[in-house]
């Protein structure tokens, strides 16, 4: 019965360390994706407000609160380090363009384009 007794608690005390060490590497090495909603500023002088909610990106840009040359919306989604966006101009702005926009996640505080239709400005976007 004795060593019964001491074969359960090493069992215990065994599954409490894999527990322990699941827990520590499964954390260290799993990186949650860094969220893009927040104000970015475009290269084409545009302030971009995006809000992300999980996969789909939705966003509010202009060049000028009070009489702006463009006022755009888009919506699209991100797979893995690509953002795909359909975007088009509102009427607070003067121009009427839209199309699509694919975008490349270089890091946690920049966006860069790598295909525009629609004649959309900017290439660069950061925050």
């Amino acid at each position: 019965m004795r060593n019964m007794r001491y074969s359960f608690w090493f069992i215990v005390a065994l599954l409490a360390v894999a527990i322990a060490l699941f827990t520590i590497t499964g954390t260290a090495t799993s990186k949650a994706a860094p969220s893009l909603t927040g104000t970015w500023t475009w290269d084409d002088g545009g302030i971009y407000y995006l809000r992300q909610i999980g996969s789909v990106l939705w966003w509010y840009g202009e060049n000028d609160q009070v009489a702006p040359g463009f006022a755009t919306v888009a919506h699209g989604t991100i797979k893995g380090n690509t953002i795909t966006l359909q975007w088009a101009d509102v009427p607070k702005g003067d121009t009427t363009r839209s199309g699509i926009l694919k975008l490349k996640i270089v890091s946690d505080n920049e966006l860069q384009a790598f295909s525009k239709t629609g004649r959309f400005g900017g290439t660069t976007c950061t925050r």
